[in-house]
């Protein structure tokens, strides 16, 4: 699944001045980042240099020139103090002393070219930015034309707010958009490393995470990740007396996830499962019948919760 995107995208790379970006187009939670991480990784011994940049909440085009600075010349988990020392001691190279440059101020396609390896930028969360589309558009068209980069740009185009602008100049920028197409199975094996001590279980448990994940229509793996996250964390809280009971633990797992991927979606809210003594309902209905009267039913009925030993659960656990 979205092998040939990945082809494409070394194709793009390896090809000279093509003079547009990739969009790799897709839902929030997709896996739009996976991706792109996952084939960033494949390219460890190549001789490329990526330059990934979240524009979420950036209102200003100096924002991006200080992130890309950073991005080229320190390595990651390096101190602001301990980078903006490499930094000027790099730019007193590059450019000589008498500049006196700000970060904000240093002509960043001078530094690029003066680069011995490919530079690829890679710039995160399009529809999430403040700075107006012409602006940043036009910007990541200097950075292709001008300075010969390739650029990759990843967004959920149906959340873009400025429709009109961003059609209108996207086909001066954007020569092929790609949507990325969900492979939860690889994923979630991914997902699983970030699990300490409930790995076994939740990889037992695999047909019934995906069965939630399908049922919950909501299509967002950091959901996923999160709760994959905090069940790990609240199985090792368990006595080894209900971890060595597999029905228990099945239940618990399978309500559990139900759960919190309605709680962070803001659909089920603490103060109405919190008012439920336990999470037990008369939600067999036939057809014809009134809708479920709260949230909790309508969860109850959706992941047919009441198939499961649910008791164990009050509101406040």
């Amino acid at each position: 699944m979205n092998k040939h995107i990945e082809m494409n995208l070394e194709k793009y790379i390896d090809l000279g001045n093509l003079e547009y970006a990739i969009m790799l187009s897709g839902k929030w939670g997709s896996g739009k980042t996976y991706f792109v991480d996952s084939f960033i990784g494949r390219q460890e011994k190549s001789k490329l240099k990526f330059i990934k940049i979240s524009l979420f909440g950036l209102s200003q085009l100096s924002e991006i020139n200080q992130k890309v600075i950073f991005k080229l010349f320190i390595k990651e988990g390096t101190g602001l103090k301990d980078g903006l020392s490499i930094i000027a001691s790099k730019l007193i190279d590059s450019f000589g002393k008498k500049l006196n440059l700000s970060i904000s101020d240093i002509p960043i396609e001078q530094i690029i070219k003066k680069m011995d390896r490919k530079i690829v930028f890679i710039f995160d969360d399009l529809e999430r930015t403040e700075i107006k589309i012409p602006q940043l558009l036009g910007y990541i068209n200097y950075l292709i034309e001008q300075v010969g980069c390739k650029v990759i740009i990843l967004a959920n185009e149906e959340e873009i707010k400025d429709k009109d602008n961003y059609n209108d100049f996207k086909e001066k920028v954007i020569g092929k958009t790609y949507e990325i197409q969900q492979d939860f199975e690889n994923i979630f094996n991914n997902f699983l490393e970030l699990s300490k001590n409930s790995k076994d279980t939740l990889t037992k448990n695999y047909t019934n995470i995906l069965e939630i994940y399908d049922k919950s229509t909501y299509n967002n793996l950091r959901h996923i990740r999160q709760a994959i996250i905090d069940f790990d964390y609240l199985y090792n809280l368990l006595d080894d007396n209900y971890k060595s009971n597999c029905r228990f633990i099945d239940n618990f797992l399978y309500v559990f996830f139900s759960l919190f991927i309605e709680i962070r979606k803001g659909y089920l809210e603490e103060k109405e499962l919190t008012n439920h003594e336990y999470i037990s309902f008369k939600i067999f209905k036939n057809d014809g019948e009134e809708e479920s009267e709260t949230v909790l039913e309508d969860i109850v009925s959706k992941y047919k919760l009441l198939n499961y030993d649910i008791k164990m659960f009050s509101g406040n656990t």
